[in-house]
């Protein structure tokens, strides 16, 4: 809390990705595992947990299900913006 001197956010974006979707989709970009990854599921399960908890317990969060397609996951995140926010525009390009 120091370093933000009582400075927290009005949102928290939560996405919440089994890890064998996230390793799938990582795959199909071809692209090579990160640190984090190369680490172990072990350490990435515990990693997932520790922030499914902090969600629980923060009233700015949302947690939203990132098995979903793309263009839906950004529309959903977007209707909750605009629940928040009434001016946060509808569309991506407004």
């Amino acid at each position: 809390m120091l370093a933000v001197i009582g400075c927290m956010p009005d949102l928290t974006i939560y996405l919440d990705l089994p890890l064998e979707v996230a390793r799938a989709r990582r795959d199909k970009r071809g692209e090579v595992a990160d640190r984090l990854e190369q680490a172990g599921e072990s350490l990435q399960e515990k990693v997932a947990r520790g922030y499914r908890e902090i969600a629980k317990g923060d009233h700015t969060a949302l947690v939203f299900d990132a098995r979903q397609k793309e263009a839906q996951l950004a529309g959903n995140i977007r209707d909750a913006l605009r629940k928040q926010w009434p001016w946060f525009p509808a569309e991506e390009n407004e």
